[in-house]
């Protein structure tokens, strides 16, 4: 059994390297029209491995472009071309053994006004409902996921599915991680974020932000781990 302090420092390490890993997508411009989602991935993959030693991800790879930003992780939309004024989100799972990262981000190309201010508009959000649970030590995951989706609103868009995030830990994980409600932020999860799992030990979560713009087609992606 990990303490604590060792759990956490070793989830930093991880995503520190998922971090490092979207600069260089973004360094070198691997998000870029003319080119397939999975292209991109492909790409994305090969870097992973020949500059940060990533062999192993513990969810698929998703690079999601246009209408397909809409979609929830479990959906397998029908591959599409990235176009020059497209807005696209990249969302990986890479595992630093035997610690999980999950880390996702959006790229907007062209300048869309819309998808711009979409774009822009994830980061601050997420900042803002990790506050809100930090700040409210009895916070369940039904009170987190009602809190980002009246912010959602406020700003003129609609959540992207029915959660908003989930457990992170050591790989591979409890079978039953993806079973209960009480694992995710979302509606029906009555218990605390901070309440200890069965052996005891303090729950580590991923707070996903995804927006989508329901009347414009198109969708924006923000993940992270959120340590309380």
């Amino acid at each position: 059994m990990t303490t604590v302090v060792e759990r956490r420092r070793a989830l930093a390490a991880a995503e520190e390297v998922a971090e490092g890993l979207f600069e260089r997508i973004q360094s070198l411009g691997l998000v870029r029209a003319g080119c397939t989602e999975k292209q991109i991935s492909d790409e994305i993959c090969e870097l992973a491995s020949r500059e940060f030693g990533v062999a192993k991800y513990w969810h698929k790879r998703v690079v999601r472009a246009g209408e397909n930003t809409l979609c929830i992780y479990a959906e397998n939309p029908p591959l599409r071309m990235v176009e020059a004024d497209d807005i696209v989100f990249v969302d990986l799972g890479p595992i630093l053994p035997p610690w999980e990262a999950d880390y996702g981000r959006t790229f907007v190309l062209g300048s869309n006004a819309d998808k711009t201010r979409l774009g822009a508009a994830l980061e601050p959000l997420w900042l803002a409902v990790a506050s809100y649970a930090r700040s409210r030590p009895e916070c369940t995951g039904g009170q987190l996921f009602s809190f980002l989706d009246e912010q959602a609103r406020q700003g003129g868009w609609s959540l992207g599915g029915p959660h908003a995030g989930h457990l992170i830990g050591q790989f591979p994980e409890e079978p039953d991680r993806w079973d209960l409600p009480e694992n995710y932020v979302a509606i029906d999860n009555l218990k605390e974020l901070r309440a200890p799992d069965l052996r005891g030990e303090a729950r580590e979560w991923v707070l996903e932000v995804h927006l989508v713009d329901s009347a414009r087609r198109f969708g924006g992606f923000f993940e992270q781990w959120m340590p309380l």
